[in-house]
């Protein structure tokens, strides 16, 4: 595994039910795809092994800074014949920084289906473009990237979605990390995904950032393997977007489905110049 994901999902048992893990990354703020990945690995701590993640619940409710170490809080909620649900609370410097639900479930036999999707729809990764040096994901972790759409050096670019992933290095054969390492990179570029493709607003004028986050997982993940993640907006209003996603194997197998509820704040509208800010009592 390479170190830099490794140490990200590396969390340290610090009591009951209570785990620790440094912030190393640069930036000002915590990318959220670590906080959800984290909270997974922390819960998945606290229940048998013959138990796999179906489902995290997610709310964004500060944002994190970098340098400080996060606190982590599960609360076993219940712990069935087939189910298992834990709560979990990240804190930093005594404020939360997120709360999620996960559910854990041991497979069973059924019925295996998914909507096919015809194999001329479905891109491939020997056409994805590598994502450029300029571009900045560093803080993300250790993955490969390339978009499906065309991305040059130097041009701007609104979205990131599609777009294949995978681990740099070989993840080994623990399935929580590679449920971890799925849930984390789900969380990248979500938030312009979620955007009105027509907007007329340039992307860097919005005051954007994740509410909650929401994923179910389908089927294992091998996230050292090519996965191809989609995501599209589904409705903008009342300064709110959202997005839904799809992660899907190389061959097209659906792993993962997602939905990420965004804050779209507009920027403010400055007075034009030729118009006085306060009307005057004459032209009232």
């Amino acid at each position: 595994m390479s170190p830099t994901l490794q140490r990200i999902l590396d969390l340290q048992q610090i009591g009951v039910d209570r785990f620790s893990v440094p912030v190393i990354h640069g930036g000002d703020r915590i990318f959220g795809g670590h906080l959800l990945a984290q909270a997974l690995m922390s819960a998945a701590r606290t229940v048998e092994q013959d138990r796999q993640p179906n489902s995290i619940h997610a709310s964004f409710l500060r944002a994190g800074v970098a340098g400080t170490d996060l606190t982590f809080e599960v609360q076993r909620i219940r712990d069935g014949g087939s189910f298992s649900t834990r709560r979990v609370v990240i804190h930093q410097q005594g404020r939360e920084l997120l709360m999620a639900t996960v559910s854990f479930h041991v497979g069973e036999a059924g019925e295996d289906w998914q909507p096919s999707r015809a194999e001329s729809t479905m891109p491939r990764i020997a056409d994805a473009s590598p994502i450029p040096s300029d571009a900045r994901f560093g803080s993300v972790g250790s993955y490969e990237i390339r978009t499906v759409a065309p991305w040059t050096a130097g041009q701007p670019r609104e979205g990131l979605h599609p777009y294949w992933v995978r681990a740099d290095s070989n993840l080994g054969e623990s399935p929580a990390l590679h449920y971890a390492a799925l849930l984390l990179i789900s969380d990248l570029g979500i938030i312009r995904a979620a955007r009105n493709p027509h907007s007329q607003v340039p992307g860097n004028e919005w005051a954007a950032m994740s509410l909650d986050h929401a994923l179910w997982w389908h089927r294992a993940p091998r996230a050292d393997q090519w996965m191809l993640v989609e995501a599209e907006p589904t409705s903008n209003a009342l300064g709110r977007g959202m997005a839904h996603g799809r992660i899907r194997a190389e061959d097209g197998t659906l792993l993962a489905t997602l939905n990420q509820e965004v804050l779209l704040r507009m920027p403010a509208r400055k007075p034009r110049a030729e118009q006085p800010a306060v009307a005057k009592a004459a032209d009232r």
